[in-house]
């Protein structure tokens, strides 16, 4: 957005950055509480908006809208971060990921290794991907002036250099830059496995401000588009684009190609920054609801193609940004029928997703971070005030997102409800390879002082393993092998699980040459469905053959508990429904 080149590198890169948030996730759901009553009648100068109730979201057959947030923390403790966290993954269906700072061009460039810190980075992002969601994942070769090639990563995190001699001052659509940032895009791909993915974000920022760069961005988006659908056919590949910029002619001329060119068009929109786009040239937003009605609207009159809302928010708070002289209007009841406005239309329009920039108001945050007056851009855009309380939007929220829930083909999250059925599971498993534990010949093998047996779960309709334990100094494990080549082609691992104790289990994998693999899933006492993506799987120390795992290669699967090991005592039992290994997520 306009308020993206407000902000400079260093605010955009504050709100974007996942590492700082993605540190001791809890898996405790937040019990909201009712939003306070929002006033009568508010006057701003964005004209006048009455309260209304939340929004009738009826079910709709087929493809439910997907939401989500960026989880950005409100402060910085451990239980600002955990309670962001809390909150995005049981309130959303969609993980979005920016990675909008850093390029390894040079590492992309010879098909090397990235820095470690970024593969760190990925790392610890996929292991919290939730359980059930799909992914967007947004990478762009700009800088954030949305202009200039974007800067090389350095060996540590935030230390950021020129690009390699080839990519450096090279054009967009250089033979060097189509190479390193297909190899790129291929890399992130392959790491995350998204069902979106934007390769340009709010890339009508160089066609707005910069119109002779534009055909060689242009020549690179078509040239990345192409090479990921031939290796990715499935994949819905889009750009960003500023819907306030868009709504100036010769813009919406001039990246009219690309648009069409694209599975979907990805828009950035915060209508309340609306001065910050006038500052650049884009036309002014009317005052009210037309504000953001009014562009939605005629959106849909430009193209043909899905929409997404790649980025959006309104912030519930008047900000001044006095060194920019810009002002920044809004309030609760304004915030609350942006939204209302925006759910509507996205039904109306069948919009693919929407990603709400921030869940909680970061005014905690805002003398711990130097950055200047940047950190007042997104500061109240959040559902939630500073002190966790729900705004009159998150009613909007709650009630949009429960219908998407109820909708034929919707996304639960297992923090908030549980699976379907192991034999639902069973029965659209199709080419999967499915463990369903309908026999004692299904269940696992325990270590020594363990016991599995089959126990029928009357609330599920279905048998599970049940797998009972002593804690002694050693870990606990029960072990199944797999069949030569059955997982060939299996791309994550789908099953159910509950725990007597509340605490992670080791899900591990070994391969016939020797490599193992593992991940943690968490259990507590209600039974939850959770999806484990091979590519978020960590090699473990020891024999290493190629490093990558191979599923046609895996011949056992283990579940663990080496809490023993650090002295915890008493005993714990595990159970687990039909376990599915997929090919098709």
């Amino acid at each position: 957005m306009h308020l993206t080149s407000l902000s400079g590198t260093a605010g955009r890169t504050l709100l974007l950055c996942s590492r700082p948030v993605l540190v001791g996730l809890s898996a405790v759901f937040v019990a909201c509480g009712s939003p306070p009553a929002a006033s009568l009648l508010t006057q701003s100068p964005t004209g006048t908006v009455s309260p209304t109730a939340p929004g009738s979201y009826q079910k709709r057959a087929g493809r439910p809208i997907q939401i989500g947030f960026t989880a950005f923390p409100y402060d910085l403790t451990q239980e600002a971060v955990d309670r962001t966290f809390e909150i995005v993954m049981s309130n959303s269906t969609l993980h979005a990921i920016h990675l909008d700072q850093c390029v390894p061009w040079e590492e992309a460039l010879g098909d090397r290794s990235f820095p470690a810190w970024l593969e760190k980075d990925w790392d610890d992002v996929i292991r919290r991907i939730p359980a059930g969601h799909q992914v967007y994942v947004a990478i762009t070769p700009t800088a954030m002036n949305r202009k200039e090639i974007a800067g090389q990563c350095g060996s540590r995190e935030g230390h950021e250099k020129r690009p390699p001699r080839e990519i450096r001052g090279a054009r967009f659509d250089s033979e060097a830059v189509k190479l390193a940032y297909v190899n790129y895009a291929r890399r992130v791909v392959q790491r995350f496995n998204p069902t979106y993915v934007n390769i340009g974000i709010e890339i009508s920022e160089m066609a707005l401000q910069q119109p002779k760069t534009w055909p060689e961005f242009q020549a690179l988006y078509a040239h990345t588009f192409d090479a990921l659908k031939a290796e990715f056919p499935k994949l819905q590949i889009g750009a960003e684009f500023v819907l306030q910029s868009l709504l100036l002619p010769r813009v919406a001329e001039l990246v009219k190609p690309t648009v069409e060119k694209s599975d979907y068009i990805g828009i950035s929109f915060y209508p309340y920054g609306t001065a910050a786009g006038v500052k650049f040239g884009a036309p002014a937003l009317p005052p009210g609801r037309d504000q953001w009605n009014q562009p939605l609207d005629w959106l849909r009159k430009y193209t043909d193609k899905p929409i997404a809302i790649c980025e959006t928010g309104y912030t519930s708070k008047y900000r001044r940004l006095r060194n920019a002289k810009v002002d920044l209007h809004g309030d609760e009841v304004v915030q609350a029928e942006f939204l209302k406005d925006l759910f509507r239309i996205a039904q109306r329009d069948n919009y693919l997703f929407i990603i709400w920039f921030v869940p909680i108001d970061y005014e905690k945050l805002r003398n711990k971070i130097p950055v200047g007056e940047a950190k007042d851009i997104w500061i109240n855009t959040g559902l939630f005030d500073s002190e966790v309380r729900p705004k009159p939007a998150w009613k909007e929220w709650v009630a949009f997102l429960d219908a998407q829930r109820g909708a034929p083909g919707g996304v639960q999250s297992a923090a908030v409800k549980p699976h379907a059925t192991a034999r639902a599971d069973q029965a659209r498993s199709g080419n999967n390879f499915t463990i369903s534990f309908e026999t004692e010949k299904d269940l696992f093998h325990p270590s020594a002082g363990g016991r599995v047996t089959l126990e029928m779960q009357a609330n599920l309709h279905v048998n599970a393993m049940r797998w009972d334990f002593t804690y002694k100094r050693d870990w606990a494990l029960c072990d199944k092998e797999i069949p030569a080549g059955v997982l060939e082609g299996i791309r994550s691992i789908r099953f159910s699980i509950r725990s007597s104790r509340k605490d992670a289990i080791l899900l591990r994998v070994d391969e016939k040459g020797g490599e193992t693999y593992y991940t943690l899933v968490s259990a507590d006492s209600n039974w939850r469905e959770v999806i484990c993506r091979l590519n978020a799987f960590t090699l473990a120390e020891g024999k290493k053959e190629n490093g990558r795992l191979d599923p046609d290669q895996i011949d056992r699967i283990w579940f663990g508990d080496g809490s023993g090991e650090n002295g915890v005592k008493g005993s714990r039992t595990v159970w687990v429904s039909s376990i599915v290994f997929e090919r098709g997520r």
